[in-house]
């Protein structure tokens, strides 16, 4: 059997599965021109500014496959009678515990790869950048969508356990609407969830430091923590030198708004 028709029985398979617990989706918004996208978890409608999203092959009970994180866009978000599709941004990674690698020494096509499939439309990433596909924006403006995501066996027939990283863009067929910067799905496909954490936080870079109070953003809040221990030390001493001064203000107002 082909990838093609292998993973439309899988995708015929997913579907007909019960709904499982409710994940983070890709929120798709347009700003300053250009996409962007934030994680929105739908049970709550928390929005959490990320460009690093999860997922956990096999969840749905087919083995390495899995249809989240859907991609979702509020009505009046994309211009009606346009397309959103992707680009793949390199092949297939794989975490080995302290980075992001080719899943094969041998090279990135001799590794595991993995496909993205939305009914009969299909792409496999490869060493190069791969154009994806599109699909048609809702009539009033919104897109609400699932791919299939699964890992394809290795050279040799195999498919390893292990924490995998798939970077792509978004782009709109409108030529006002710029692309949007990397986006990065990590998938958890066997391993811990101590391991998928890690590799999640490695992706995500260090905590923004100058957000005092954790809200996942620098503001007045964090400026009136440091304000209040100003000549002081401790927590709001940003850079270190062992009292909260004129340099850490600086660096917080450098920061300020959402932590990325």
């Amino acid at each position: 059997m082909t990838i093609r028709s292998i993973t439309a029985s899988i995708l015929a398979s997913i579907i007909a599965l019960p709904a499982m617990a409710q994940h983070a989706d890709i929120l798709i918004t347009v700003e300053s021109g250009a996409l962007q996208v934030a994680a929105i978890d739908k049970t709550t409608g928390t929005i959490t500014p990320t460009n690093v999203f999860a997922a956990d092959l096999g969840e749905t009970g087919i083995p390495h496959y899995i249809d989240e994180p859907g991609l979702d866009a509020e009505a009046g978000t994309l211009p009606p009678g346009s397309t959103l599709g992707f680009t793949i941004v390199g092949p297939l990674l794989r975490w080995d515990g302290a980075s992001f690698v080719p899943t094969s020494g041998s090279g990135c096509d001799a590794g595991e790869t993995m496909t993205i499939q939305y009914v009969t439309l299909l792409r496999t990433t490869s060493c190069t950048d791969v154009t994806g596909f599109n699909l048609a924006v809702q009539a009033d403006g919104g897109f609400h969508k699932h791919y299939v995501f699964g890992v394809q066996p290795d050279a040799a027939g195999s498919i390893d356990s292990d924490v995998y990283a798939l970077q792509f863009t978004l782009r709109s067929s409108d030529p006002s609407i710029a692309d949007s910067a990397p986006v990065w799905i990590v998938f958890n496909d066997g391993m811990t969830e101590a391991e998928h954490d890690a590799a999640i936080a490695f992706l995500e870079g260090p905590a923004c430091e100058a957000d005092l109070d954790g809200s996942g953003a620098v503001d007045g809040a964090d400026l009136g923590a440091m304000l209040s221990a100003w000549g002081g030390s401790g927590v709001g001493d940003l850079d270190a030198n062992g009292v909260i001064d004129g340099a850490d203000l600086g660096i917080m107002l450098s920061s300020w708004g959402s932590c990325p």
